[in-house]
Parts: structure tokens; C-alpha cells; sequence
């Protein structure tokens, strides 16, 4: 990817030391927010909701696990999406994938290590590899049929892989009221135009004389 990238860039970056100070940022704050210095079912731990969905909770605060990913987004060709449909496939010709209500637009982002970053960040780079693996490795451990199905093309080796994909939450939420209002009529109902009133005029009657003009 470095060929691809302006190093006017990254050399103005690094003389800024802006890897140094978001390394400082995330190094400040509390309750083990950064994957890369956390430990799995020590800080955080794993919990599963009514519906089967997992989610991890800070063993802290007793809120929802929420990290600092100390990464760089990488280029839309590593798997990047940052567009208004997402990632959300439009189907084929004739057969088209429409956006409506209640689909999940969320865009993907391709995190990977800074490029020129020194060998501090690297490090938390590494880290948070290092610790993703661990919870990969503890969950099949306690559940090696479940675990097995779920990670069937993925490597348990050491090697470091290229990016890190997380993704945005959802982009359009449909209002409460329209969510309840469409449910108890059962069907979508097309959208009302707003009335537009017309522009006052600004104009005098009386002539304004500009340069040129004959008064």
C-alpha cells in the first residue's frame, strides 16, 4: 500500500508526531478502553442477549465494551466502504436489491497498522492481534463444536493478518412514530410532497438607479 500513498503525507504526519500523541491520547485513558492493553474475562467479558446476539460488557463499568482501535483505515480495495449504501448489494439488473426501512446500512472499515508509524504503535498494533486471537482461542476452548463451525476458514497460527474489519453502526434510523404508524396500517404508504409557498417579492416599484442609468 505504500506506493500508493503520497509521502508529502505521511512525512508531514510523522514530523508532527501525530502517531506519538494518539499513542498518548489512548495511553490517558481509563478503565482499559484500548484492545491492545486489555485482557479477555479480566477487563472484559462476553454476554449474550435475548435474541442470541453477543455483545461484550466492561468488566469495570458494567457498560457495553467499547474500545479504541489503534489503527490507520485503509484504501477501498482492502475492503473499505465509506459510501452511502454501505455495503449493501443492489442486486442485478432486474432483479434489484431495494433500500427500504428496516435494511442495515452499515459501512465496513479496513483498519490495518499506520504506515510510518513507529515501533511503539506497531506494537499495539500487534497487541490487539494478539489479544483477538486469545478471545478466539478461550471461546473455542470452552466451546470447541460451536467455535469450530463458526471460525471453519480461519487460521489459528501466529501470523499476523493484513487488516482489522469493523463497521459503522447503522447510517438511517426511521423515526419511532413512522416505525408504529406503518405497522398498524401494515403497509409503507407512499411519501406527501410539502406545500411550497411562494417567495415574497423584494422588489420597489420605484426604478433604482444604478451607474449608467438615466435618472
Amino acid at each position: 500500500m505504500a506506493d500508493k500513498k503520497s509521502p508529502l503525507i505521511y512525512d508531514a504526519q510523522v514530523s508532527n508526531q501525530i502517531y506519538e500523541q494518539l499513542y498518548d491520547y489512548i495511553c490517558r485513558q481509563h478503565n482499559q478502553p484500548c484492545l491492545a492493553d486489555a485482557l479477555y474475562e479480566k477487563d472484559f467479558r462476553r454476554e449474550t442477549d435475548n435474541r442470541g446476539n453477543i455483545y461484550f460488557t466492561n468488566n469495570h463499568t458494567n457498560q457495553d465494551y467499547e474500545i479504541l482501535l489503534l489503527a490507520e483505515i485503509a484504501l477501498f480495495v482492502c475492503g473499505t466502504k465509506l459510501q452511502a449504501i454501505g455495503s449493501h448489494w443492489l442486486g442485478r439488473q432486474g432483479e434489484p436489491n431495494y433500500v427500504e426501512d428496516n435494511t442495515p446500512i452499515k459501512c465496513p472499515l479496513a483498519c490495518t497498522m499506520g504506515y510510518q508509524a513507529p515501533q511503539l504503535v506497531n506494537n499495539c498494533w500487534y497487541n490487539t492481534i494478539t489479544e483477538i486471537n486469545n478471545i478466539i482461542e478461550t471461546e473455542k476452548e470452552r466451546d470447541e463444536k460451536k467455535w469450530r463451525d463458526c471460525l471453519g476458514h480461519a487460521t489459528s497460527d501466529n501470523t499476523d493478518p493484513d487488516v482489522i474489519m469493523v463497521h459503522t453502526q447503522r447510517l438511517y434510523d426511521v423515526p419511532q412514530d413512522q416505525c408504529k404508524h406503518r405497522k398498524a396500517t401494515g403497509k409503507t404508504s407512499r411519501m406527501q410532497k410539502m406545500t411550497l409557498e411562494p417567495v415574497a417579492s423584494t422588489s420597489t416599484s420605484a426604478k433604482t438607479a444604478v451607474k449608467g442609468d438615466t435618472v
